[in-house]
């Protein structure tokens, strides 16, 4: 089969609103075959980008964003956030379902995209490496990210290369990075992002950079050039000045106010977050009085899904249904669907749903207050497990060695002398009391030699005082392990806010995190208490 043909253009810098516009507009008139494929270079004002189905209040710090003037935008591609500003360059593909990529699924397009950015970026002599299901890595910090969208007939690929970067502002605008005393140090940034400049002795010119990328691309997904028409660049300024009006799937609200409230507010919602291959899912539950009945969901994530607009169907449908018929509509619902959700199954969309809806049984039974209930997470081998029943077995407490005194001779230590110092020695004695085994854990290879040990052991379940950060970026490590955790959040400084990763997982993380005692206390109440032996004097 020859070659399909695609024009090439550049329009130069936009506002990231701008460039949204024209991407929306030339992909509803591509899926009615009324434009040809086209690969579209751009670069955008500074500017938010979440992704198609993420919350803007769980990846950006909003008030940061207006304070500032960062224009917020979503995305009509799946995946996560981005901060962008004129300093990245930008590319959306548009490409006709043929034969050849009609049932090509999103994750496959994914690799054949990323894999083209990094036969680029190796021309440029950078050592680039894929990292699904959407990231190009060198020396394992993100250097450009690809995403995809389908409509209808159509494919957007779309994609970003980190030319150069502003670190300070890139740690402030997303949330994860924003939070804790020293926000916005350009540590968090320049740990998890890299740029062309902090790689090469002179960046190629963004002419050069188009071509490689053009070459790569157009090898990667077999297309071949040919002249842009006439009035393509005509036709692009229009969308952007007077746009046409959009087909419903196309027509949501671009610019994101970041003083608006959440479309699902958290107060009175029970949260959940469930971890898939294809990303981090998210949960807003609300219940009826009687707690029978769905009375309020919110779903969402830095995934990708067809159609587009699935979780918003989910939602709908599973609203006002009995509790008891949750499971079974839900997979009903996926099965009626015609779902490609990378990385991601119905049995995920269950999960984080089964996972709210444990919070409002911890409320009852442990006597936890909303906010408690959210700062509580589970993460099991087997998944129909609430936190009661896995507390009903734990065996084990795990403490942070970050929590200890900075002033401590044991904070490199597993052990704690209990002098009162600091709330690790409450915490020992709390667990120690309801017959738990303690250890602190002194850096990420301890921790997993430590679940190793356990799981040789035949440990049942284990208590885990770690921060958020960590439970989404290194829960694999208890899933791995094969044993049932509640995991408490913790409170104050991480290492990850405070732009540190590595020197958390080393051990050598200086600042000290605090301990939620009451909530700790709280959930410790399900675990029955034991008579300790006193020692004679």
């Amino acid at each position: 089969m020859p070659n399909a043909e695609i024009m090439v253009v550049d329009t130069g810098l936009g506002s990231a609103a701008n460039n949204i516009t024209i991407d929306r507009h030339w992909l509803a008139e591509h899926a009615r075959s009324l434009r040809p494929n086209l690969l579209r270079f751009f670069r955008s004002g500074e500017s938010a980008w979440i992704g198609l189905h993420q919350w803007p209040e769980t990846e950006l710090n909003l008030d940061y964003v207006r304070e500032q003037r960062i224009q917020a935008v979503r995305r009509l591609t799946g995946g996560g956030a981005l901060y962008v500003d004129s300093r990245q360059l930008a590319w959306s593909l548009f490409l006709r379902r043929t034969p050849r990529w009609k049932e090509t699924t999103e994750a496959e397009l994914l690799e054949v995209a990323g894999r083209s950015v990094v036969e680029a970026l190796r021309d440029l002599g950078l050592a680039a490496r894929f990292c699904g299901p959407n990231d190009i890595e060198v020396d394992g910090r993100k250097i450009a990210s690809v995403f995809v969208a389908r409509f209808r007939r159509s494919y957007l690929i779309q994609g970003f290369l980190f030319v150069d970067a502003d670190p300070e502002r890139l740690a402030r605008t997303l949330r994860f990075a924003a939070e804790g005393p020293d926000a916005g140090r350009p540590q968090v940034a320049r740990e998890r992002v890299t740029t062309l400049r902090a790689h090469l002795d002179r960046v190629p010119s963004l002419m050069v950079l188009r071509k490689r990328l053009t070459s790569a691309l157009l090898a990667g997904f077999g297309l071949r050039t040919r002249p842009p028409s006439k009035t393509v660049y005509a036709d692009l300024r229009r969308y952007a000045r007077n746009p046409p009006p959009l087909p419903e799937g196309l027509n949501y609200p671009v610019l994101i106010d970041p003083g608006a409230a959440p479309l699902v507010p958290a107060s009175g919602y029970a949260e959940a977050r469930w971890k898939t291959a294809g990303g981090m899912l998210y949960c807003r539950l609300a219940l009826d009085e009687g707690c029978e009945r769905v009375a309020g969901l919110r779903l969402g994530g830095d995934l990708y899904l067809q159609p587009v607009s699935f979780l918003g169907q989910l939602a709908a449908e599973l609203l006002g249904a009995p509790v008891r018929e949750l499971r079974e509509r839900l997979l009903a619902c996926c099965r009626r669907s015609e779902l490609d959700m990378p990385g991601l199954g119905a049995e995920d969309l269950w999960q984080v749903i089964a996972l709210a809806l444990g919070h409002f049984d911890e409320r009852r039974l442990l006597g936890l207050s909303p906010e408690q209930a959210n700062r509580l997470r589970v993460i099991g081998a087997e998944t129909d497990l609430s936190a009661i029943d896995i507390l009903q077995r734990a065996e084990v407490m795990l403490l942070p060695y970050c929590a200890k005194s900075t002033s401590c001779n044991f904070r490199g230590m597993d052990g704690c002398k209990q002098c009162g110092a600091c709330e690790v020695g409450d915490a020992f004695r709390l667990a120690q009391r309801h017959g738990l085994e303690v250890h602190s854990v002194c850096n990420h290879d301890h921790l997993s030699e430590l679940l190793q040990h356990f799981r040789a052991r035949g440990v049942g379940a284990l208590v885990a005082n770690f921060c958020e950060p960590f439970f989404v970026k290194r829960n694999h490590v208890f899933r791995e392990a094969g044993m049932p955790v509640v995991l408490l959040d913790l409170r104050g400084q991480s290492c990850y806010e405070a732009g540190r990763e590595a020197d958390g997982y080393a051990g050598r993380f200086q600042d000290q995190a605090r301990l939620d005692l009451p909530l700790l206390e709280q959930v410790l109440r399900i675990v029955p208490e034991v008579e300790l032996a006193v020692e004679a004097e």
